[in-house]
């Protein structure tokens, strides 16, 4: 059986039979526990679907967590570096299908 208890700073997973929780951990940021959801895919995985409390970008999903750099600047720069490499792409398959 499996017991998934979030809230509002905080998510912990158990596994009945295991000698500790899966997850016991501090969110780095709030979430709305009522509008948060979790399910389970393929058997095996634990799929969370988190609404976040702020309209803000993680550093981490928690406290402790390797972080990531939330430099707008860069993230929009690599956005459109990925928006840029689709439509060469598209492009490419494009000239193929029409060969």
């Amino acid at each position: 059986m499996l017991k998934v208890d979030m809230t509002v700073t905080h998510l912990k997973i158990v596994i009945d039979g295991m000698d500790k929780p899966l997850i016991d951990a501090d969110f780095c940021e709030k979430i709305i526990p009522d509008d948060s959801n979790w399910s389970i895919e393929d058997g095996q995985s634990i799929i969370l679907f988190l609404e976040k409390a702020t309209e803000i970008i993680w550093k981490s999903a928690f406290k402790g967590g390797k972080e990531i750099d939330t430099n707008m600047e860069k993230m929009n720069e690599s956005y459109e570096h990925g928006v840029e490499m689709a439509k060469r792409r598209m492009d490419d398959l494009k000239a193929f299908l029409e060969i």
